[in-house]
């Protein structure tokens, strides 16, 4: 199942996803009175996920090698998107919401499927019976300006923000691939150069969204 109104923002570390996502709440909110935006990231965390939740951010902070722990975090990982299926997409589908959500499956599949080697058809298989966005938003910037702009930042540091530029080139070069019809012929996934001015991003973002209301 699609739900159009469901728009997932994808990208690798400091690509301005989270920024993006911001930026289009605001605009959808204002766009009509009648409209209700959610916003969201992937993983979420609600009580009866809480002590999952908790490994997966535990497990990211004291991993020492991106390559560890690849069929746990999978694991995890799908099983709180399935909690997150029926915690809040099944609601905000019933009273017609719009969802934004900061990473969805793609990530796994990047992440688990190409840069930790599980593969990408065995990941795309597990999320089958989910969800799926109306549309996806790749906010693509090169590995050199991910890492130049993660240096830059202050946040805590887990894992996989703290890949160097080969990881982090397969990482940015796996979502590319996954942007490619091949792999999801029926799914709106739109490539967006971040390497513009956050308002020159978002312009493309609007431009991509269509007459959604």
């Amino acid at each position: 199942m699609k739900y159009e109104k469901f728009i997932v923002f994808e990208g690798i570390d400091a690509c301005g996803k989270g920024t993006q996502q911001k930026k289009l709440a605001e605009y959808l909110y204002d766009l009509d009175k009648k409209n209700t935006v959610v916003m969201t990231r992937n993983p979420y965390n609600c009580p009866e996920f809480e002590k999952d939740y908790s490994q997966i951010r535990g497990l990211l902070k004291i991993m020492k090698d991106p390559s560890e722990q690849a069929k746990t975090l999978a694991d995890l990982f799908i099983g709180n998107r399935f909690t997150f299926n029926e915690k809040v997409l099944k609601n905000s589908i019933e009273n017609g919401y719009f969802v934004l959500c900061d990473r969805y499956d793609l990530s796994t599949i990047a992440y688990q499927g190409k840069l930790q080697g599980l593969g990408f058809e065995e990941m795309i298989k597990r999320h089958e019976g989910l969800v799926m966005p109306g549309i996806t938003y790749l906010i693509d910037i090169t590995a050199e300006e991910s890492l130049k702009r993660a240096s830059k930042s202050k946040e805590h540091k887990e894992v996989f923000d703290n890949m160097k530029f080969e990881n982090t080139n397969k990482l940015r070069n796996a979502y590319l691939e996954l942007a490619n019809q091949d792999h999801f012929p029926n799914r709106k996934i739109v490539v967006i150069n971040g390497m513009k001015t956050v308002e020159e991003v978002f312009e493309d973002v609007k431009k991509n969204l269509g007459s959604l209301k």
